[in-house]
């Protein structure tokens, strides 16, 4: 082999093995990133580093996981929210209702019905 030759198949023994395979190792990225992973998040960095917008697809794959992530996150604590608000709502409805209903029934216990 020349010399001369070494970048060029390198660039192209990178794109085979790697470039080529960036959809497949890109899916395991969402649960490198829930499990923490940053060994192998380091390692799809390096592999990423050598392909040409290998990083900018990395950097796609990363965005959309966070968006996801943070969007099932802030649908779940929405949802908590609306639920502790309507419990909210409940209560103080029914204590409302009762204490405008008790003179009431007080009032017709009271009414002189034999």
């Amino acid at each position: 082999m020349h010399a001369s030759t070494v970048t060029e198949l390198s660039r192209v023994y990178d794109r085979v093995t790697v470039g080529d395979h960036l959809s497949k190792l890109h899916s395991d990225v969402d649960s490198m990133l829930s499990q923490r992973d940053n060994e192998n998040l380091k390692m799809m960095y390096s592999l990423n580093l050598a392909i040409p917008d290998g990083l900018q697809r990395l950097r796609t794959r990363i965005q959309n996981a966070i968006a996801t992530e943070g969007s099932q996150s802030l649908a779940k604590e929405m949802e908590a929210i609306v639920n502790v608000s309507c419990n909210f709502f409940d209560v103080v409805t029914l204590q409302t209702l009762k204490r405008f209903l008790e003179p009431t029934i007080v009032h017709d216990n009271n009414s002189g019905s034999p």
